[in-house]
């Protein structure tokens, strides 16, 4: 549960966009969860490929998470996931090699049984296995008698027990080795097959994958001990209602937007890295590109809900390059590897007997693995090289980006009203007004105004009713223009005072008698207009993207001042929200840009801060980008003041922004 008086969602994010995110990780959370106990067991490796498959879709989706909660548990929750992450693929990279290696030793040419060899032995006394050596099926139960060398008489006296111990010592050493040596056979007819080397990589494999489960195990236990995935869980389905009860929709502009953003940063770093594919040996530049084809296609998974065939095709296509990629990459790590295993080995040998000797029998394994693992290599590299031209012929990446270009085009559209300037050539001009709050007569004169002055298009950003005498005329009238509207808090005061039977609303930040009031007389018509107004409108107008909101974006409850602190504004982030951001609520004319955004109050239409025989507006022009503001003068007495039936006028200074 969210702390009381701790916000549960950071400013500067769409609500549409935090509920998306929010309703994505609750659905992968679970995945995690359903394989806990199968990876701690370590039975079975499908399990830990499972869990961390799920584990990276939850850190590849936690980053867009960002801004919708707070800054200090995202990052503690995305440092747990990684770990973890990191934890399951050290894990599961040991258990792959050691897969292949079982397949591998199955198609290697016949050799001589472990019987004939003798290099599968038992272990010594003290559980320790020489170079190369694996006991987990030992042919034989016994070992061949050795002669054990006797101390001499003058060592065995108490004058010198440190050095009786130290030869004694010495003496187990020896009969180990020799009892080793007895069994290997004779280099002259030995004919190595290989299964040796493999053998004894099968067992070193085997032991760092012991070494790692108490690492992975441990992990787990303090995931479930600390209630990570539960709080999680629980913070971001209370972040879904609280969303969801607000109005946001997680199919908004704003999400579209980020599918198209985020693939384009992913699509960009796959073109980075793409032209040295062809050189086979730029590893690290294929490494890479494998990173990015990854996490392009988590991305990807990640906005599939947005469409109705959730990227299917799309995705299969990019499994597809990812795995050629993987498979390059499998034989990199090899080929990396297994030189360092040869000279490892040839060191354990030598300390454990003292000549490598031994190492004739692991070698030849090992540098058949070398070449199986270069030409391999070759033809992986040739078949992710065919198929990446197959899809630049094919315009992959440039259908994928207009794909996800004119989804987002289609959710960022401009009301019907707004449309036509979409399709002329010439410049726009939109008249932006705020504030009316129910003052027809101020309303009309600035309709008049703005049509004079070349106004093809209206948005208000909120504040329709409240004060004014004529709030059912004024709704009308907007609706007859075409108003682009949006909710204001008193509109928003008027309709839950309506809903619950016309009753004061308890908030001291508002007349309870005049929200009352203007409730009262609103027809059921105009009321249900009012309810289904949004609180924020984002779309795009030749190119430029508007957000309309009354107070602040992402639900600020503070005006933005024309003198406010840029440090204090909660812009939203230019690369991803908007270009434009329409407000209201203060009553002052504003026009400042912050963090590349600007920001445009048009004053009040209603309750000019000029006085009451004034109404502000500004006038809008894109293509060339201008902005006018205007304070037209009314004639005396056309503002009219509330009916007999409602409380008396109050003045600008009483008014409540």
């Amino acid at each position: 549960m969210a702390r009381r008086g701790k916000a549960l969602r950071a400013p500067g994010r769409d609500p549409g966009y935090c509920l998306y995110c929010a309703r994505l990780l609750i659905g992968l959370l679970p995945d995690i969860h359903s394989e806990i106990e199968g990876v701690r067991a370590g039975r079975d490796i499908e399990y830990v490929h499972r869990m961390r498959v799920a584990s990276r879709r939850v850190r590849a989706a936690l980053p867009l998470l960002e801004g919708c909660v707070g800054d200090r548990e995202f990052r503690r929750w995305l440092r747990r996931i990684r770990r973890i992450t990191r934890a399951l693929g050290a894990a599961r990279d040991v258990d792959v090699q050691i897969d292949f290696l079982l397949s591998y030793a199955g198609r290697l040419p016949e050799h001589s049984g472990p019987a004939e060899t003798g290099l599968r032995v038992s272990a010594a006394a003290d559980g320790s296995v020489p170079p190369g050596m694996s006991i987990r099926t030992s042919a034989r139960s016994a070992l061949p008698a050795a002669t054990v060398p006797s101390l001499p008489d003058d060592v065995r006296q108490p004058l010198f027990p440190g050095f009786r111990r130290l030869l004694a010592r010495f003496a187990v050493t020896l009969k180990r080795r020799r009892e080793i040596e007895a069994q290997l056979p004779d280099p002259a007819r030995a004919a190595p097959s290989g299964q040796q080397g493999i053998e004894c990589l099968l067992l070193r494999l085997e032991q760092e994958r012991e070494r790692l489960q108490p690492d992975v195990v441990s992990l787990l236990n303090a995931m479930e001990s600390s209630d990570l995935l539960e709080e999680m869980a629980g913070r971001f389905r209370t972040l879904e209602i609280r969303l969801r009860r607000e109005g946001a929709d997680h199919h908004s502009a704003p999400v579209y937007d980020a599918a198209y953003l985020q693939s384009m940063i992913r699509i960009d770093g796959l073109r980075l890295h793409a032209p040295a594919l062809a050189d086979p040996t730029q590893v690290d530049e294929h490494h890479e590109m494998r990173i990015a084809a990854k996490r392009f296609r988590y991305t990807l998974e990640a906005f599939g809900a947005l469409f109705d065939d959730g990227l299917k095709g799309e995705l299969k296509v990019l499994k597809r390059l990812q795995d050629l990629l993987g498979e390059v990459h499998d034989c990199d790590v090899w080929l990396e590897m297994l030189p360092i295993f040869l000279e490892e080995e040839r060191t354990r040998t030598i300390t454990y007997f003292g000549h490598d000797g031994f190492f004739m029998y692991i070698e030849p394994g090992i540098r058949h693995l070398i070449e199986d693992r270069r030409a391999e290599r070759t033809r992986t590299h040739a078949r992710a090289v065919e198929y990446w031209n197959e899809l630049q012929e094919n315009r992959y990446l440039e259908q994928l980006e207009e794909r996800l270009l004119h989804a987002r085009d289609e959710t960022m559209k401009p009301p019907a009203d707004l449309e036509q300037m979409n399709e002329g050539t010439g410049s726009a001009r939109i008249a932006l007004i705020a504030d009316v709050h129910g003052n027809l007569p101020a309303l009309e004169a600035v309709i008049a105004d703005a049509k004079m002055r070349g106004a093809t298009g209206f948005i208000n950003a909120g504040d329709l009713v409240g004060y004014g005498s004529s709030p059912n005329e004024v709704i009308r009238r907007l609706r007859e223009i075409g108003s682009i509207d949006v909710a204001g808090n008193l509109d928003r005061k008027v309709v839950k005072t309506a809903r619950k039977g016309r009753r004061g609303t308890g908030d001291e930040t508002a007349d309870p008698a005049r929200v009352a009031w203007t409730a009262g007389v609103l027809s059921s018509a105009q009321l249900a207009y009012l309810d289904d107004l949004p609180s924020t409108r984002r779309f795009m107008l030749r190119g430029v993207r508007l957000l309309v909101t009354h107070i602040a974006p992402e639900g600020g409850k503070d005006g933005i001042l024309p003198d406010l602190p840029e440090d204090r504004v909660p812009a939203p982030e230019r690369d991803r929200e908007a270009d434009v951001v329409i407000l209201g609520h203060t009553h002052r004319p504003m026009a400042r840009t912050i963090r590349g955004v600007r920001f445009l109050n048009p004053g009040s239409v209603g309750r000019s801060e000029a006085g009451t025989d004034k109404a502000d507006y500004a006038l809008l022009q894109l293509f060339p980008f201008d902005i006018c503001h205007f304070s037209i003068s009314l004639n005396r007495g056309e503002e009219t003041a509330p009916d007999s039936a409602a409380p008396a006028p109050i003045s600008l200074g009483d008014l409540t922004r």
